[in-house]
């Protein structure tokens, strides 16, 4: 009788890394969409029907997906699955960490024992690495929002262009390994801009654990190199037409120079924050830096890790490849390429992380070098259940708007986004009266801030304070005279409070700028019939709104009460 096969070490510990991701994350599928999930999947007009996919290439410019199809895609495919159902986009989110987390000691497993040269305890060092960066809390954001799939994605294809490139430059027939990195390259590509690091990286670690010279690199291994260097043409078509001109890129009035200095004391923050992620918040009010001298001390300290790496690089140093693994995946974002709408993001460090956890684990394992072998063990216990806890607890604030933004507002009290957004969540639960005093705070703090004021003469509206509501709304027409948005908000109060004939100009001009909008043309239709009056330009108004919405019940009803009317008129007029 033969004996059966032991269980792989690996694949114990693979079971192990998925079991702490479910144990830490499990509670995401409980966050409610929100923040850019709205645009993005819920009023995302391409994200139906999944085929063919050619609405999923090129989203609405400035969303979150545009100019990233395959992220685009998979959330197509979840709509046709669940619709808007949160859970089914958390499911995906959470399966892809895991697979990340395998993805990631996978790759360590394999390139740890020639960068240490110490085979016996490389796994050990791989497991602890992708056991920490799988449930650090520093990963909420990018794991619990579910917009912030295009980081997961891209992250997920970065990694297995490493592991699928290195496997094939292990094999003694590469071709199906290199031709799988390139095609895992190209995913990444058009997931998310972070992954135009991966060529680079790649022929890093042929350099450094491999080649040991970049020549014979190129030369040895130029198809699994010019492949992957051949998909950042995606990324340079994707971007041709700025799919997201007015929030990232150099034509949103922040120069590169500022956004450079700025990222200098971003990035040291980043790094406190890996090492002890606490506070964590959604949104940051960040300062921009205005010359050197603002952020001297925290430049110079990234200016001698980039050069450190940069020395340790040329040396073949797996120290460097570190360096060059964190830099490199944040340079789309953190160094010149300014984003007008978020200066700090903690997600951008969703991949970067790996690269610390693992300099942190090495040197915990060199300081443990001569203490028990259970020591080791119990330290990794302890961080990781520490760090499981703590992301847990980050993860319960997801699961509540008020409380995440509460938090946020209370650790950045000058930041009107913060106090925006939690007057947005309080109103979304019921709480009007408390959503007027955050809207209010964000006024104060940003008084020329369009769409703060609109939501605060909405809530004045549901506190049926119509003077006020009408006031305000006054305010934001005055600051943005020519949107839509602002001007129907404002006709909506001035009906509230029984002005329908001062409502009819800013009607009438919300259908001249948004003439496509059928529910605009029913709005002064059905004013003017309120009102009696322009009755052929109200029958006109519902018959353009069921032209442009033939299944229309509203535009339908208002022409039925037009045509009573007008039998009213007729049997009036035979009776006299």
């Amino acid at each position: 009788m033969s004996r059966p096969r032991a269980v792989a070490p690996s694949f114990l510990a693979g079971l192990a890394l998925i079991a702490a991701v479910v144990v830490t994350w499990a509670g995401t599928l409980r966050v409610p969409l929100q923040f850019d999930d709205v645009p993005a999947i819920v009023r995302n007009v391409h994200i139906a029907p999944l085929w063919p996919p050619d609405g999923h290439l090129w989203a609405t410019p400035e969303s979150p997906l545009a100019g990233r199809p395959v992220t685009a895609f998979t959330f197509a495919v979840d709509y046709a699955l669940g619709e808007l159902s949160p859970y089914g986009y958390h499911l995906v989110d959470l399966v892809l960490h895991a697979a990340s987390a395998c993805l990631l000691f996978g790759l360590l497993r394999r390139i740890l024992p020639r960068a240490l040269r110490d085979a016996r305890r490389a796994s050990g060092v791989a497991f602890a690495t992708a056991l920490l960066w799988a449930v650090h809390p520093l990963q909420s954001e990018a794991v619990a929002y579910v917009t912030q799939r295009t980081e997961l994605l891209a992250s997920f294809f970065v990694l297995a262009t490493l592991y699928a490139g290195w496997r094939g430059l292990r094999s003694t027939r590469p071709g199906r390994w290199f031709l799988l990195s390139i095609a895992c390259c190209a995913l990444g590509m058009g997931s998310k801009e972070i992954a135009v690091a991966a060529p680079l990286l790649m022929l890093l670690v042929d350099r450094a654990f491999v080649s040991r010279r970049l020549g014979t690199a190129l030369l040895r291994h130029r198809a699994l190199h010019l492949g992957l260097a051949s998909t950042w043409s995606i990324v340079v078509l994707l971007q041709l037409g700025s799919p997201r001109a007015a929030s990232a890129g150099f034509g949103v009035g922040i120069s590169p120079w500022s956004w450079l200095l700025t990222q200098s004391g971003v990035l040291l923050h980043m790094l406190r924050l890996s090492l002890w992620p606490h506070p964590l918040v959604p949104s940051y009010d960040w300062p921009l830096a205005a010359s050197l001298l603002d952020v001297f001390p925290q430049a110079l300290v990234l200016l001698l890790l980039l050069v450190a790496t940069l020395v340790l690089v040329r040396r073949n140093a797996p120290a460097g490849v570190l360096g060059a693994f964190f830099f490199a995946i944040l340079a789309p974002t953190s160094s010149v390429v300014p984003i007008a709408t978020e200066v700090v993001a903690e997600r951008r460090m969703y991949l970067p992380l790996a690269a610390v956890v693992l300099l942190v684990v090495l040197t915990l394992r060199e300081g443990l070098r001569r203490a028990p072998r259970a020591a080791g063990a119990i330290c990794l216990g302890a961080l990781a259940l520490g760090a499981s806890s703590a992301a847990r607890e980050r993860v319960h604030a997801w699961q509540d708007p008020v409380e995440l933004w509460s938090e946020a507002a209370e650790d950045r009290p000058q930041h009107a986004f913060a106090h925006y957004m939690l007057g947005n969540a309080l109103r979304d639960a019921g709480r009007p009266e408390e959503a007027r005093v955050a809207f209010e705070r964000a006024c104060e703090l940003a008084p020329d801030e369009l769409a703060y004021l609109v939501n605060l003469g909405n809530v004045h509206l549901e506190l049926h304070d119509f003077a006020a509501a009408v006031e305000i709304q006054q305010r934001a027409v005055a600051l943005a005279p020519d949107e839509p948005f602002a001007r129907h908000n404002l006709a909506v109060a001035l009906l509230m409070a029984g002005r329908p004939e001062d409502a009819l100009p800013h009607l009438r001009r919300c259908v001249e700028l948004v003439p496509d909008e059928p529910e605009l043309r029913c709005n002064l239709a059905a004013t003017l019939l309120d009102l009696g009056r322009d009755l052929d330009e109200a029958r006109a108004q519902a018959e353009a709104a069921l032209r442009l919405a033939p299944d229309g019940d509203r535009a339908r009803a208002i022409l039925e009460a037009l045509a009573d009317l007008d039998g009213a008129r007729v049997g009036r007029t035979s009776d006299g």
